[in-house]
Formats: C-alpha cells, sequence, structure tokens
C-alpha cells in the first residue's frame, strides 16, 4: 500500500491510492478525490480487492471437489 509514515500517522495522495488499488484489482479504479472521505473507500476497495481474489482461489477447490465425488 503506498504510505508514507509521519510519526504514527500515514499518509498518501488520492492518485497513489487510485493507481494501487487498480493494480491489486487488476481493473481500472477511480475511487479517490481530494474532498473524498478517503477511510470508507478504502474500506470499500480493499473489500473488493478480497472477495476477487477469495473467490478466484475458492474455484480450484471446488473444481476438486467434484472431481474427487465422480
Amino acid at each position: 500500500m503506498p504510505v508514507q509514515r509521519q510519526g504514527r500517522f500515514v499518509t498518501t495522495t488520492p492518485e497513489e491510492l487510485n493507481t494501487w488499488l487498480g493494480k491489486e484489482s487488476g481493473k481500472p479504479v477511480h475511487l479517490a478525490t481530494e474532498n473524498t472521505d478517503l477511510a470508507a473507500k478504502l474500506k470499500r476497495g480493499l473489500s473488493f480487492v478480497y472477495r476477487e481474489k477469495q473467490s478466484t482461489e475458492e474455484q480450484p477447490k471446488k473444481a476438486k471437489r467434484r472431481s474427487a465425488g465422480c
């Protein structure tokens, strides 16, 4: 994740977040602007990425279960 530490806080820019989320999801993403609640948008974007990864990881498992039952 593109963040810079500043004491106990981390900062980033909307452009860096959009670029990083696009790379993680494999799809173009534009979530952040200067007036956006970045925390809420980041949580929503990350949950999308994690759901996508979980569904692609579960597909081979399901295929194995089907072939084992035949």
